[in-house]
C-alpha cells in the first residue's frame, strides 16, 4: 500500500509513534510469512532453475531477523505456550527392571518373541508414550499490534516474572502485499530505529 504522507513526514523528522512502529513490524512480519509460504511451495518443485526456493529462504530469514531486532527493543508482556506432543512406542522386555512397574494404561500390546541367541521365549510389552514437544513464544504488544517471538524452553529461566498462557490453536498467515506498508518505508524505519535515531512521540 502507499505509505501515508504523515508517516513519511514524521519519520523524516526522526520521529515516530508507537502505532506506526507496530504497523511497520506487522508489515515486516507478514512479509516474512509470505516468504515462508512461498518456501513451502517451492520446496516441492523438481526443477527450480531460478533458485526460487533459496530466494524465499533468504527473504524469510531477512524479514524475521528485522522483526526480531525491532522487538528486542520492547518488553514482552507474557509467554505463550503452543502445546505439541510427539507419540512414540517402544518394547520393554520382561528381562528389563521396569517391566513389572509399567502402568497397564500405557501398554497397548503384549507379544512373545523367541530370542535368537538362546532360543527361549521372551515376553514383551509394547508401550506408547508422549514426549512434550511444546513451543514457547514471547508475546508483545506494540501500537495495537500483537507479535510472537519464538524462544527455546531453556530460555524460560530468563523470563520467570512473565505469566505463561497456553495457546489452543496457533496458526499464522501472510497478507496481501497491497495491505502492507512499503518495503522501502519499513527498511527506512528499521534502520533509523535500530540506530536509535527515532524518537517515539
Amino acid at each position: 500500500m502507499k505509505t501515508p504522507k504523515k508517516y513519511s513526514d514524521l519519520v523524516n523528522q526522526n520521529k515516530i509513534t508507537e502505532e506506526i512502529l507496530g504497523e511497520v513490524i506487522y508489515s515486516i512480519n507478514k512479509r516474512a510469512k509470505n516468504w515462508r509460504n512461498q518456501k513451502r511451495k517451492y520446496k516441492n518443485y523438481l526443477l527450480d532453475q531460478y533458485d526460487s526456493y533459496d530466494n524465499a529462504v533468504d527473504n524469510e530469514k531477512k524479514y524475521y531477523k528485522m522483526k526480531s531486532d525491532m522487538l528486542e527493543k520492547f518488553e514482552p508482556i507474557k509467554i505463550h505456550k503452543e502445546l505439541r506432543f510427539r507419540n512414540f512406542q517402544r518394547k520393554v522386555s520382561e528381562k528389563d527392571l521396569e517391566y513389572n512397574q509399567l502402568d497397564d494404561s500405557d501398554i497397548f500390546r503384549k507379544e512373545i518373541k523367541t530370542d535368537r541367541a538362546t532360543g527361549e521365549k521372551v515376553m514383551y510389552k509394547l508401550v506408547r508414550y508422549k514426549l512434550d514437544d511444546s513451543l514457547y513464544y514471547l508475546y508483545y504488544e506494540v501500537g495495537g499490534y500483537t507479535f510472537h517471538q519464538p524462544i527455546e524452553k531453556s530460555e524460560l529461566e530468563n523470563f520467570k516474572a512473565l505469566e505463561i498462557d497456553v495457546l489452543e490453536d496457533f496458526e499464522t498467515f501472510g497478507r496481501d502485499t497491497t495491505e502492507l506498508l512499503s518495503v522501502q518505508f519499513c527498511k527506512k524505519v528499521y534502520e533509523k530505529f535500530m540506530d536509535n535515531k527515532l524518537e517515539i512521540v
